[in-house]
């Protein structure tokens, strides 16, 4: 029998306001879901590094910082990225091998290296606010759909060329060109379907 570990966080702490989660607070440990409160600005790197039973975790709409490596190596099997955060750090997400749904917000910006590698993704939306997309973000990933809505997202598919992968992109786009340059499958952006 699987054994849950929840862990509810207090908006407050001794009278004072819960503002973050410092670096390497939870590393480890064997929560199967976190709840944050509304009013949480950051989570610091590594912050749940290596949680491996930590399958949900809610990010309220007042976070601005998801620190490096913060769930690296967790149990994480979706998520959805909260409005207020512009920037996902270096391998945030890498090494959650059950990630299969993420779900990106229309501020995000920037993606930086390794975000997503050797998870377990097989499609993702760029909404129309992301600019650059780094290196190795999908390393270790067997295939994946992507589909970029704005035309003027930077990403190198080069580094993706060996795997399946289809790019559903806007015509005149620069994903488009790069893609048919070095042989992906690239389709229409209205031929993509949500399902």
């Amino acid at each position: 029998m699987k054994m849950e570990i929840h862990f509810i966080f207090q908006k407050k702490i001794h009278g004072r306001k819960v503002k973050g989660i410092g670096k390497n607070a939870f590393c480890n440990s064997d929560f199967t879901a976190v709840y944050l409160p509304d009013g949480i600005k950051y989570l610091a790197e590594r912050a749940f590094y290596g949680c491996r039973k930590l399958e949900a975790i809610n990010f309220p709409d007042t976070i601005v910082k998801i620190g490096k490596e913060c769930f690296s190596g967790s149990g994480l099997t979706s998520i959805v990225v909260p409005d207020s955060l512009k920037v996902l750090e270096t391998r945030c997400f890498s090494y959650c091998r059950q990630l299969k749904s993420v779900l990106l917000n229309e501020c995000l910006e920037h993606i930086q290296p390794a975000v997503f590698e050797w998870t377990d993704i097989s499609r993702i939306v760029f909404p129309q606010s992301i600019l650059e997309i780094e290196q190795g973000v999908f390393k270790g990933l067997t295939g994946v759909e992507m589909i970029f809505l704005n035309a003027e997202t930077k990403m190198n598919l080069r580094e993706y060329s060996f795997m399946p992968l289809t790019v559903y992109c806007l015509s005149g786009s620069k994903i488009r060109k790069e893609a048919r340059e070095i042989g992906i499958t690239v389709k229409p952006l209205n031929e993509f379907r949500n399902v």
